[in-house]
């Protein structure tokens, strides 16, 4: 059984038949799955709305998806600062709730200027900040198990990130097509 500090201080962990952490994986698997609006292989589906939209070239396209990226990066030493100020289980919901209200933006990008935007924040709170609270959720409970557990946790995530794209790609046709009940992902 592992132990650490964190499981000592937890409310639930000594009330559990099992390690508490063990609760912390599917946690975790869920909030990888979370990052997805800022993962490429989602952005990408829209890429042919976001064309057509703003009358955009692909280059253009590219260099607004890259530049966000760029500078995504630049906030997420303070993201991980703010992990051990504020707790893991803090900033992902802040996170959660950032990156919907980000989801919320794009949907109302109207120019260049604002995808590139809604690709700054959809790179910094999908692809960085859940990245790095879903790993380090796991690295708070497991200390000896860590290896083994990140590989349950990355096997869980490809299968899952492998199926989403294809359910959101075909709801995308359906609503290009002219059938607007159908909600894109």
């Amino acid at each position: 059984m592992e132990t650490s500090q964190t499981s000592k201080r937890h409310w639930l962990a000594g009330h559990l038949p099992f390690f508490y952490g063990w609760m912390i994986v599917p946690i975790s698997v869920v909030t990888l799955l979370a990052t997805s609006p800022g993962q490429t292989f989602l952005v990408s589906v829209f890429n042919p709305y976001f064309r057509e939209t703003f009358n955009l070239s692909l280059s253009q396209l590219s260099a607004a998806y890259m530049g966000g990226t760029l500078l995504a990066a630049i906030p997420q030493p303070f993201l991980g600062t703010l992990m051990h100020k504020w707790g893991i289980r803090r900033l992902t919901l802040i996170s959660l709730l950032m990156l919907g209200l980000t989801c919320l933006f794009t949907s109302q990008a109207r120019n260049l200027f604002m995808l590139f935007l809604a690709f700054f924040f959809l790179r910094t709170f999908g692809q960085g900040a859940l990245t790095l609270l879903s790993s380090n959720m796991l690295a708070m409970w497991f200390r000896t198990r860590l290896g083994t557990v990140s590989g349950i946790t990355g096997v869980l995530n490809y299968v899952f990130v492998g199926v989403e794209p294809v359910g959101c790609l075909g709801r995308f046709f359906e609503v290009a097509a002219g059938d607007e009940d159908v909600p894109v992902c």
